[in-house]
This record gives structure tokens, sequence and C-alpha cells, in this order.
């Protein structure tokens, strides 16, 4: 199997640390659960969906426009992490603390500060389980910070930083919901590293080693002169000294094409005995 290189993405981690960061999801949903279980009587569920790289932007811009965050120091360095829910199951977990019972999902409405009290006693057992479900020899730090109102505007990673996103599926009597895990990529990685000997390659390590090979991987460009629809009669009796007519018109530019993608506007042109193209638009993908 090969991963397609994606050089505006961060790299996977490799095969040694990936293992290490589902082994530890996994078992920071599994002691969440018990620990939530002391306090939901109500039926529910925690379980590792993925652990995905994502460059902060992206990261973003797929949780919750209406969610709340809590900023977790993570490790001896205390490197800021972000756990994060909707509006929408933060009141469904309060709810489900208080033995508050519905037929639907409930309606999204600010918390009070009892309820942020409950909230908050829950993302505290997370950051517990983040902290003794490190597979290591010992526990890491893991402690709360503070909480953050829609933390898809707030800066607490630099733009551009690489980040991995642990997602963990919440099933409770309305349906699923996704819980976000929201780490940064090579803080986490040194960690590793630093516990297990593992080797991580760095994006941009990977960028210098492979982007001045990908400049050389040669590509063929193919100016399109036009296309015509006709009978496979008339296709098959074409004969030296036809003449068939295109739907070019010979007053709009050619499509030149790489690798059957099309990526400019051009202008047939000679140059001396040859025939060449002159690019006058971009095409954006």
């Amino acid at each position: 199997m090969f991963e397609r290189l994606d050089f505006q993405a961060p790299r996977r981690p490799d095969v040694s640390a990936s293992r290490t960061l589902r082994q530890w999801h996994a078992e920071i949903c599994a002691l969440t659960q018990e620990r939530w279980g002391t306090l939901i009587s109500s039926e529910f569920g925690l379980k590792p969906y993925r652990i995905e790289p994502a460059m902060e932007r992206r990261a973003f811009m797929n949780i919750p426009e209406k969610s709340i965050g809590a900023q977790l120091s993570v490790g001896s360095n205390d490197d800021s992490t972000l756990i994060v829910m909707s509006d929408r199951l933060s009141r469904v977990l309060v709810e489900a603390v208080l033995n508050i019972q519905g037929d639907d999902w409930p309606e999204e409405s600010p918390l009070s500060p009892g309820e942020m009290s409950i909230l908050e006693i829950l993302i505290e057992n997370i950051a517990d389980a983040i902290s003794e479900s490190w597979p290591g020899a010992k526990t890491i730090p893991s402690r709360v910070i503070e909480y953050i109102q829609r933390p898809n505007r707030s800066r607490l990673f630099s733009p551009g930083t690489d980040l991995l996103v642990a997602e963990i599926q919440l099933t409770t009597q309305y349906g699923e919901e996704t819980l976000y895990w929201l780490m940064p990529k090579h803080p986490i990685e040194d960690l590793i590293v630093q516990e297990f000997g593992a080797s991580t390659i760095r994006l941009h390590d990977v960028a210098s080693s492979m982007i001045p090979l990908a400049e050389k991987i040669p590509a063929e460009i193919v100016i399109e002169l036009g296309t015509a629809d006709i009978r496979m009669s008339d296709a098959a009796a074409l004969g030296v000294g036809d003449v068939l007519k295109l739907n070019q018109s010979v007053y709009k530019p050619l499509t030149a094409f790489v690798d059957e993608q099309a990526k400019w506007k051009v202008n047939p042109v000679t140059i001396g005995t040859r025939v060449g193209m002159q690019v006058i638009q971009m095409i954006n993908d």
C-alpha cells in the first residue's frame, strides 16, 4: 500500500507511533466510560473512531461551530491540547448526570453555573484518563487549564500548526455524537520517541527530501485542439484529404492538460519551425 503524498497536509505518524496512539486512544475511551459510569445511570458508550493529522485551520473547520472546549496541558513540557464537544453533547451529558430523560435531543441552551460544574467534572475525568491511560511505564501529567467557549475561534494553536485530531464516538439514547481531542503533532510524537524510542518522520523533513524528487518527475503536457461528435459510420468513412469540423472556435484559447487535469488556457504560437503555446490563463482546480 502506498500513501498519496499531500504537501499541504501533515504526514501520518509512522507505524510504531500510530500503534501507540491507537492504544492510548482506546484506553482513554475505556477508562473515561468507567469513570462516567459512576455518574451517569442511563446507557451510553464511548469508542475510539480515528486519529487523523490535520493543519490547524482545517482541524478547526471540522469541529462544530457551537461547541465548548477545554484546554488541557499534557506531558512534562505542558503541551497544550484541546478537548472539544458540541453544545448539544454537553447538554446531553449534563442532563444524563441529572437523570433527566427525554425522547429526542434536548434543545441547545447555555449551561447554568451549576450545570457547568457538572460538565467540568466530566472533562476532568477525561484529563485523568489521558494521564492514567498513557501506555508508558508511568502516568504522564494531564490537567485542565481553562474552559473555552467557541473554541474554533480561539488562538490556542499558532496558524499552520500540525495537529493530530483524535475522534471519540459517544453513543447516547438519542444517537451518536463526536468528541474531539486536538493535539500538537510534533510534541506528541516527541513524547512517544522519548518513552518508546519510536522513530517519526517530520513533515518538513519529508518535504525537504521529497519535493526536489517530485520536481524532477517528467510530466506530459497535452494541448486539446478541439472535439467533434460524429456517427461511427462517418468516422469509419474518413480518409486522406477529408476535413473534419471541430467545435473549437479559432478566436478562443485552447486547453492544456497535465496528467489529464486541465491546467491552463493557451494560445498556439510558432517558435521557429516548431509549434508552441503561450499561457494566457490559469485554470483553478
